[in-house]
């Protein structure tokens, strides 16, 4: 993300904190137009600020995923103080296990989160078969790669 855009919605983040304390105080509903203009504005950013807020954590996510699967060892043993029901050795080969579905070859390439538009449109038609469509999904409407962090950043480590 390009960091003016980043820079805009932290911006607008702190609006939307700004606007829920304006509109949560006892002198809200004093001046109604003041009120009205601040409850548009609040349901306008909202939804910016929600996609946002999504868009960081599933960052993190990645981050937080990518440097697991390059050194596990830290990871599970934080899984297991946290969980005493885990046990190491048989977290170790469960990540063994999903590691080929999780590193495929096309992961290696395109990096993590990026989608196969035609995978993609063979898997409606697959859903579609077994699920009447009331208006079959467009690819482009599901899925925009746009959104994903730079391709270097979503690269399995080595």
């Amino acid at each position: 993300m390009k960091p003016s855009i980043a820079a805009k919605l932290e911006q607008l983040v702190r609006r939307l904190e700004e606007l829920n304390q304006l509109l949560s105080s006892e002198n809200a509903t004093r001046d109604l137009e003041q009120f009205r203009r601040l409850s548009r504005e609040h349901a306008e950013i909202t939804p910016v600020v929600e996609r946002y807020r999504e868009y960081r954590s599933a960052e993190a996510d990645l981050a937080t995923a990518t440097e697991m699967l390059a050194d596990p060892d830290p990871s599970i043993k934080a899984l297991n103080a946290r969980d005493p029901l885990t046990q190491y050795k048989i977290e170790m080969e469960r990540l063994s296990l999903l590691r080929p579905a999780i590193e495929t070859a096309r992961t290696k390439v395109t990096g993590f989160g990026n989608i196969d538009k035609a995978t993609l449109e063979r898997q409606i038609e697959y859903v579609g078969a077994a699920v009447q469509f009331k208006a079959k999904p467009e690819a482009d409407a599901l899925f925009n790669a746009s959104f994903l962090p730079p391709q270097a950043e979503r690269m399995p480590l080595k």
